[in-house]
């Protein structure tokens, strides 16, 4: 017979979800650096902060196609030169406009660029007709030197992801090679005798495991997380035992799911303990995922261990596991929770934070989706997310709306 192990939540529960997410975070330090060309820095984590190496513009450039005139020509002028983009800035001739292009150095004297469909174009000159003329303003379609940002100031900070934007302005201040976050390295770990993959026909007392996919999707969306794929491992607690002890060598985080609860054959609290992992707390005032527990490694590697129904899986991963990822990641500057009202609220309350999946709606607004439980994981895909609902509130918000994203 198995060993039987009393399961109790002998460790201090959380007192909230955000103080789930405060323990922890208090062990998520940010993994090291590498450097990277710019044309795979897309999606990683800035780790260096990024000053402008010159203004930008550099010059006062035209922001149109079309002729660089002073203040009060008018009638019909010579074109006396051609300034393509590229090109080193002249001196402003006198008695006539220059031709320029978008991003031409505006000729030192010209004030103003006056567009092309706005003259009276001729092979060698351009008539300005007085009624324009009296609209032109000195500055018009000049894009000045530094209006942009001046040399020296800060372009971005570290801890931001680097989008596409973000990386053209790297490129537009000669950062060919940028200092990133190296990817963080997540140890996923299911568990369950009753579970199967889903290339295996279950048996009626079977059932597929869904957790390690969710799991492994919920990361694969982000660049700045290695590429993951869940090991599962049978209820046995030295197969555990081993398992937790090889992903912990190989992670900077280890995901569990499953066998954290207080059954005869939920081993994962005591064989944390046996690998010498401190338990920070087990159990949160949530619904789903009020089992939860999470650790420390010896070797300081945040662990969270998440029920075995798949929407506390979901729910838990995006709501504890998600800022854990952002911290190892480095990222620092991460968008706060929108928030919604509920469409439909039925006037049901918890006394426990309850995260209650919705479907977004036009208007800024959510519905409830209806759900049979934490089973119940066709729900979870028929929604966009969840809300946040505090203790003992019954109203339509406005609550926090965590989307299925990292």
């Amino acid at each position: 017979m198995p060993t039987k192990v009393p399961h109790t939540l002998d460790a201090p529960q959380a007192e909230s979800p955000e103080h789930a997410i405060r323990l922890l975070l208090e062990h998520a330090h940010p993994v090291a650096t590498e450097r990277l060309a710019l044309d795979h820095a897309h999606g990683r984590v800035l780790a260096e902060a990024i000053r402008a190496d010159r203004a930008s513009p550099a010059a006062d450039v035209s922001a149109m196609d079309g002729y660089a005139v002073r203040t009060g020509d008018a009638g019909r002028l010579p074109v006396l030169a051609d300034i393509p983009a590229g090109v080193e800035p002249i001196d402003m001739p006198a008695g006539g406009v220059v031709r320029v292009m978008t991003g031409s150095c505006v000729p030192a004297g010209a004030d103003l660029v006056v567009k092309r469909e706005d003259v009276d174009e001729q092979p060698d000159a351009i008539t300005i007709d007085p009624a324009i003329a009296a609209d032109l303003r000195p500055g018009l379609n000049i894009r000045r030197r530094g209006e942009n940002i001046q040399a020296g100031e800060s372009v971005a900070n570290r801890g931001v992801e680097i989008t596409p934007a973000l990386v053209g302005v790297l490129a537009s201040f000669g950062h060919h090679r940028v200092e990133v976050y190296r990817r963080v390295k997540v140890a996923i770990l299911t568990t369950g005798d009753e579970v199967v993959p889903a290339d295996v026909s279950p048996r009626p007392w079977q059932l597929h495991d869904s957790n390690g996919p969710t799991l492994a999707a919920f990361l694969a969306g982000a660049l700045w997380v290695a590429p993951a794929a869940a090991v599962h491992v049978r209820d046995d607690r030295g197969a555990i035992r081993a398992a937790i002890a090889s992903a912990l060598e190989r992670a900077d985080v280890l995901v569990l799911s499953g066998g954290v609860s207080m059954g005869d054959r939920d081993y994962v609290p005591a064989v944390l303990r046996e690998v010498g992992a401190r338990t920070l707390f087990h159990g949160v005032p949530q619904r789903p995922g009020r089992p939860t527990l999470a650790a420390v490694s010896i070797d300081g590697q945040p662990i969270v261990a998440l029920p075995g129904n798949p929407v506390s899986v979901a729910v838990t991963a995006r709501r504890l596991v998600r800022p854990v990822l952002h911290a190892l990641g480095g990222l620092t500057r991460t968008p706060p929770p929108r928030t919604v009202m509920l469409v439909n609220p039925d006037g049901k309350s918890l006394p426990l934070w309850w995260h209650r999946l919705v479907r977004l709606v036009p208007g800024g607004l959510a519905e409830s989706v209806g759900s049979k439980g934490s089973g119940d994981l066709v729900s979870a895909a028929r929604a966009d997310g969840f809300v946040v609902i505090p203790p003992g509130e019954p109203g339509p918000g406005p609550f926090e709306f965590h989307p299925w994203t990292l």
